[in-house]
């Protein structure tokens, strides 16, 4: 009986044990899962800050594709001009931070609607400020380029 009991409590050990480690190795994979996403939004944003900055020389024109990691479900962007302005761009948020006049001119929305902002060289997308839906984490933008800033278009605006 004694060995019995002892058995059994070993079992019961090993099998603290291992769902500890099943526990914490699932959150470690989780974080690294987290960080590989948060590197990604941000290679994004460099890509996309670098070709509109790059894109402002006049007479500069490029039709890019970008890839949109994570979840977000659309795209803003904040024209040079719209800034301080009351907008419509079919999302609220957007349009609360258009006219508080924040430095930030796109914005990644997701399902959600939860926001995440970033600033670039002055922009101004074709018919002022809008948002794009973003469809298989993917976007197409068309870029103008005006001397002091960017001209956006998506390509099937473009005549």
């Amino acid at each position: 009986k004694k060995g019995e009991a002892h058995t059994i409590l070993m079992y019961i050990v090993g099998l603290l044990i291992a769902s500890l480690i099943l526990v914490m190795g699932y959150k470690g994979i989780a974080s690294i899962t987290s960080s590989a996403d948060q590197g990604a939004i941000e290679q994004f944003k460099n890509t996309l800050k670098n070709d509109i900055d790059t894109g402002s020389s006049y007479g500069r024109q490029a039709t890019r594709d970008y890839q949109i990691p994570g979840n977000f479900q659309k795209i803003c962007f904040a024209s040079k001009g719209d800034k301080g302005n009351t907008v419509s761009t079919t999302n609220p948020l957007v349009d609360d931070e258009i006219k508080s006049n924040t430095a930030n001119n796109i914005f990644l929305i997701t399902e959600d609607n939860e926001l995440t902002g970033f600033e670039t060289e002055p922009i101004d997308f074709q018919d002022g400020s809008t948002c794009l839906k973003i469809n298989n984490n993917k976007i197409k933008l068309r870029m103008n380029g005006k001397g002091d800033y960017t001209s956006l278009s998506t390509p099937s605006s473009v005549s």
